[in-house]
C-alpha cells in the first residue's frame, strides 16, 4: 500500500498495485539511462505533447525502482501503455509533488547554527 508520506503513489494495474516514487537516485538513473540532465527531461514532462515515448518510458521506469522486484525498462513499458500516458501523467507530478516537497517556510525560531 501506498504511503503519501513516505513520497509514494499508488499505481494500480492489472498485475496489482505498485508504488511510484522519486528520489534523487532515481533521478541519477534516469539521467544515466537518458544521457540527459534532469532539468532538461523536467521541462519536456512539462511539455508532454513534445515527449518521445522513450522519455516517458523512462520516467515510469524510475519511478517504479522501488517495488520489489522493480520492474524492467521494457515492462514499465508495459505498465505506460496499460495504464496510459494521459492518466500516468498526474501520477508522475504527484509522485515528484510528494518526493521534493516545497521547504517550508523560515519562521525565524530556529536560527542557523553560529559559525564557529
Amino acid at each position: 500500500m501506498a504511503n503519501p508520506l513516505r513520497g509514494e503513489v499508488a499505481l494500480n494495474t492489472r498485475d496489482g498495485e505498485l508504488i511510484l516514487k522519486y528520489t534523487i537516485n532515481s533521478l541519477c538513473e534516469l539521467e544515466k539511462l537518458l544521457g540527459r540532465k534532469f532539468p532538461e527531461i523536467a521541462r519536456e514532462l512539462q511539455s508532454p505533447a513534445t515527449m518521445g515515448a522513450t522519455e516517458m518510458r523512462a520516467v515510469v521506469w524510475a519511478g517504479l525502482r522501488f517495488n520489489d522486484p522493480p520492474p524492467s525498462v521494457s515492462r514499465a513499458g508495459d505498465i505506460l501503455q496499460e495504464v496510459r500516458s494521459v492518466n500516468m501523467l498526474p501520477l508522475i507530478d504527484q509522485a515528484f509533488v510528494l518526493g521534493f516537497p516545497e521547504p517550508e517556510e523560515d519562521d525565524g525560531d530556529n536560527p542557523p547554527p553560529a559559525a564557529g
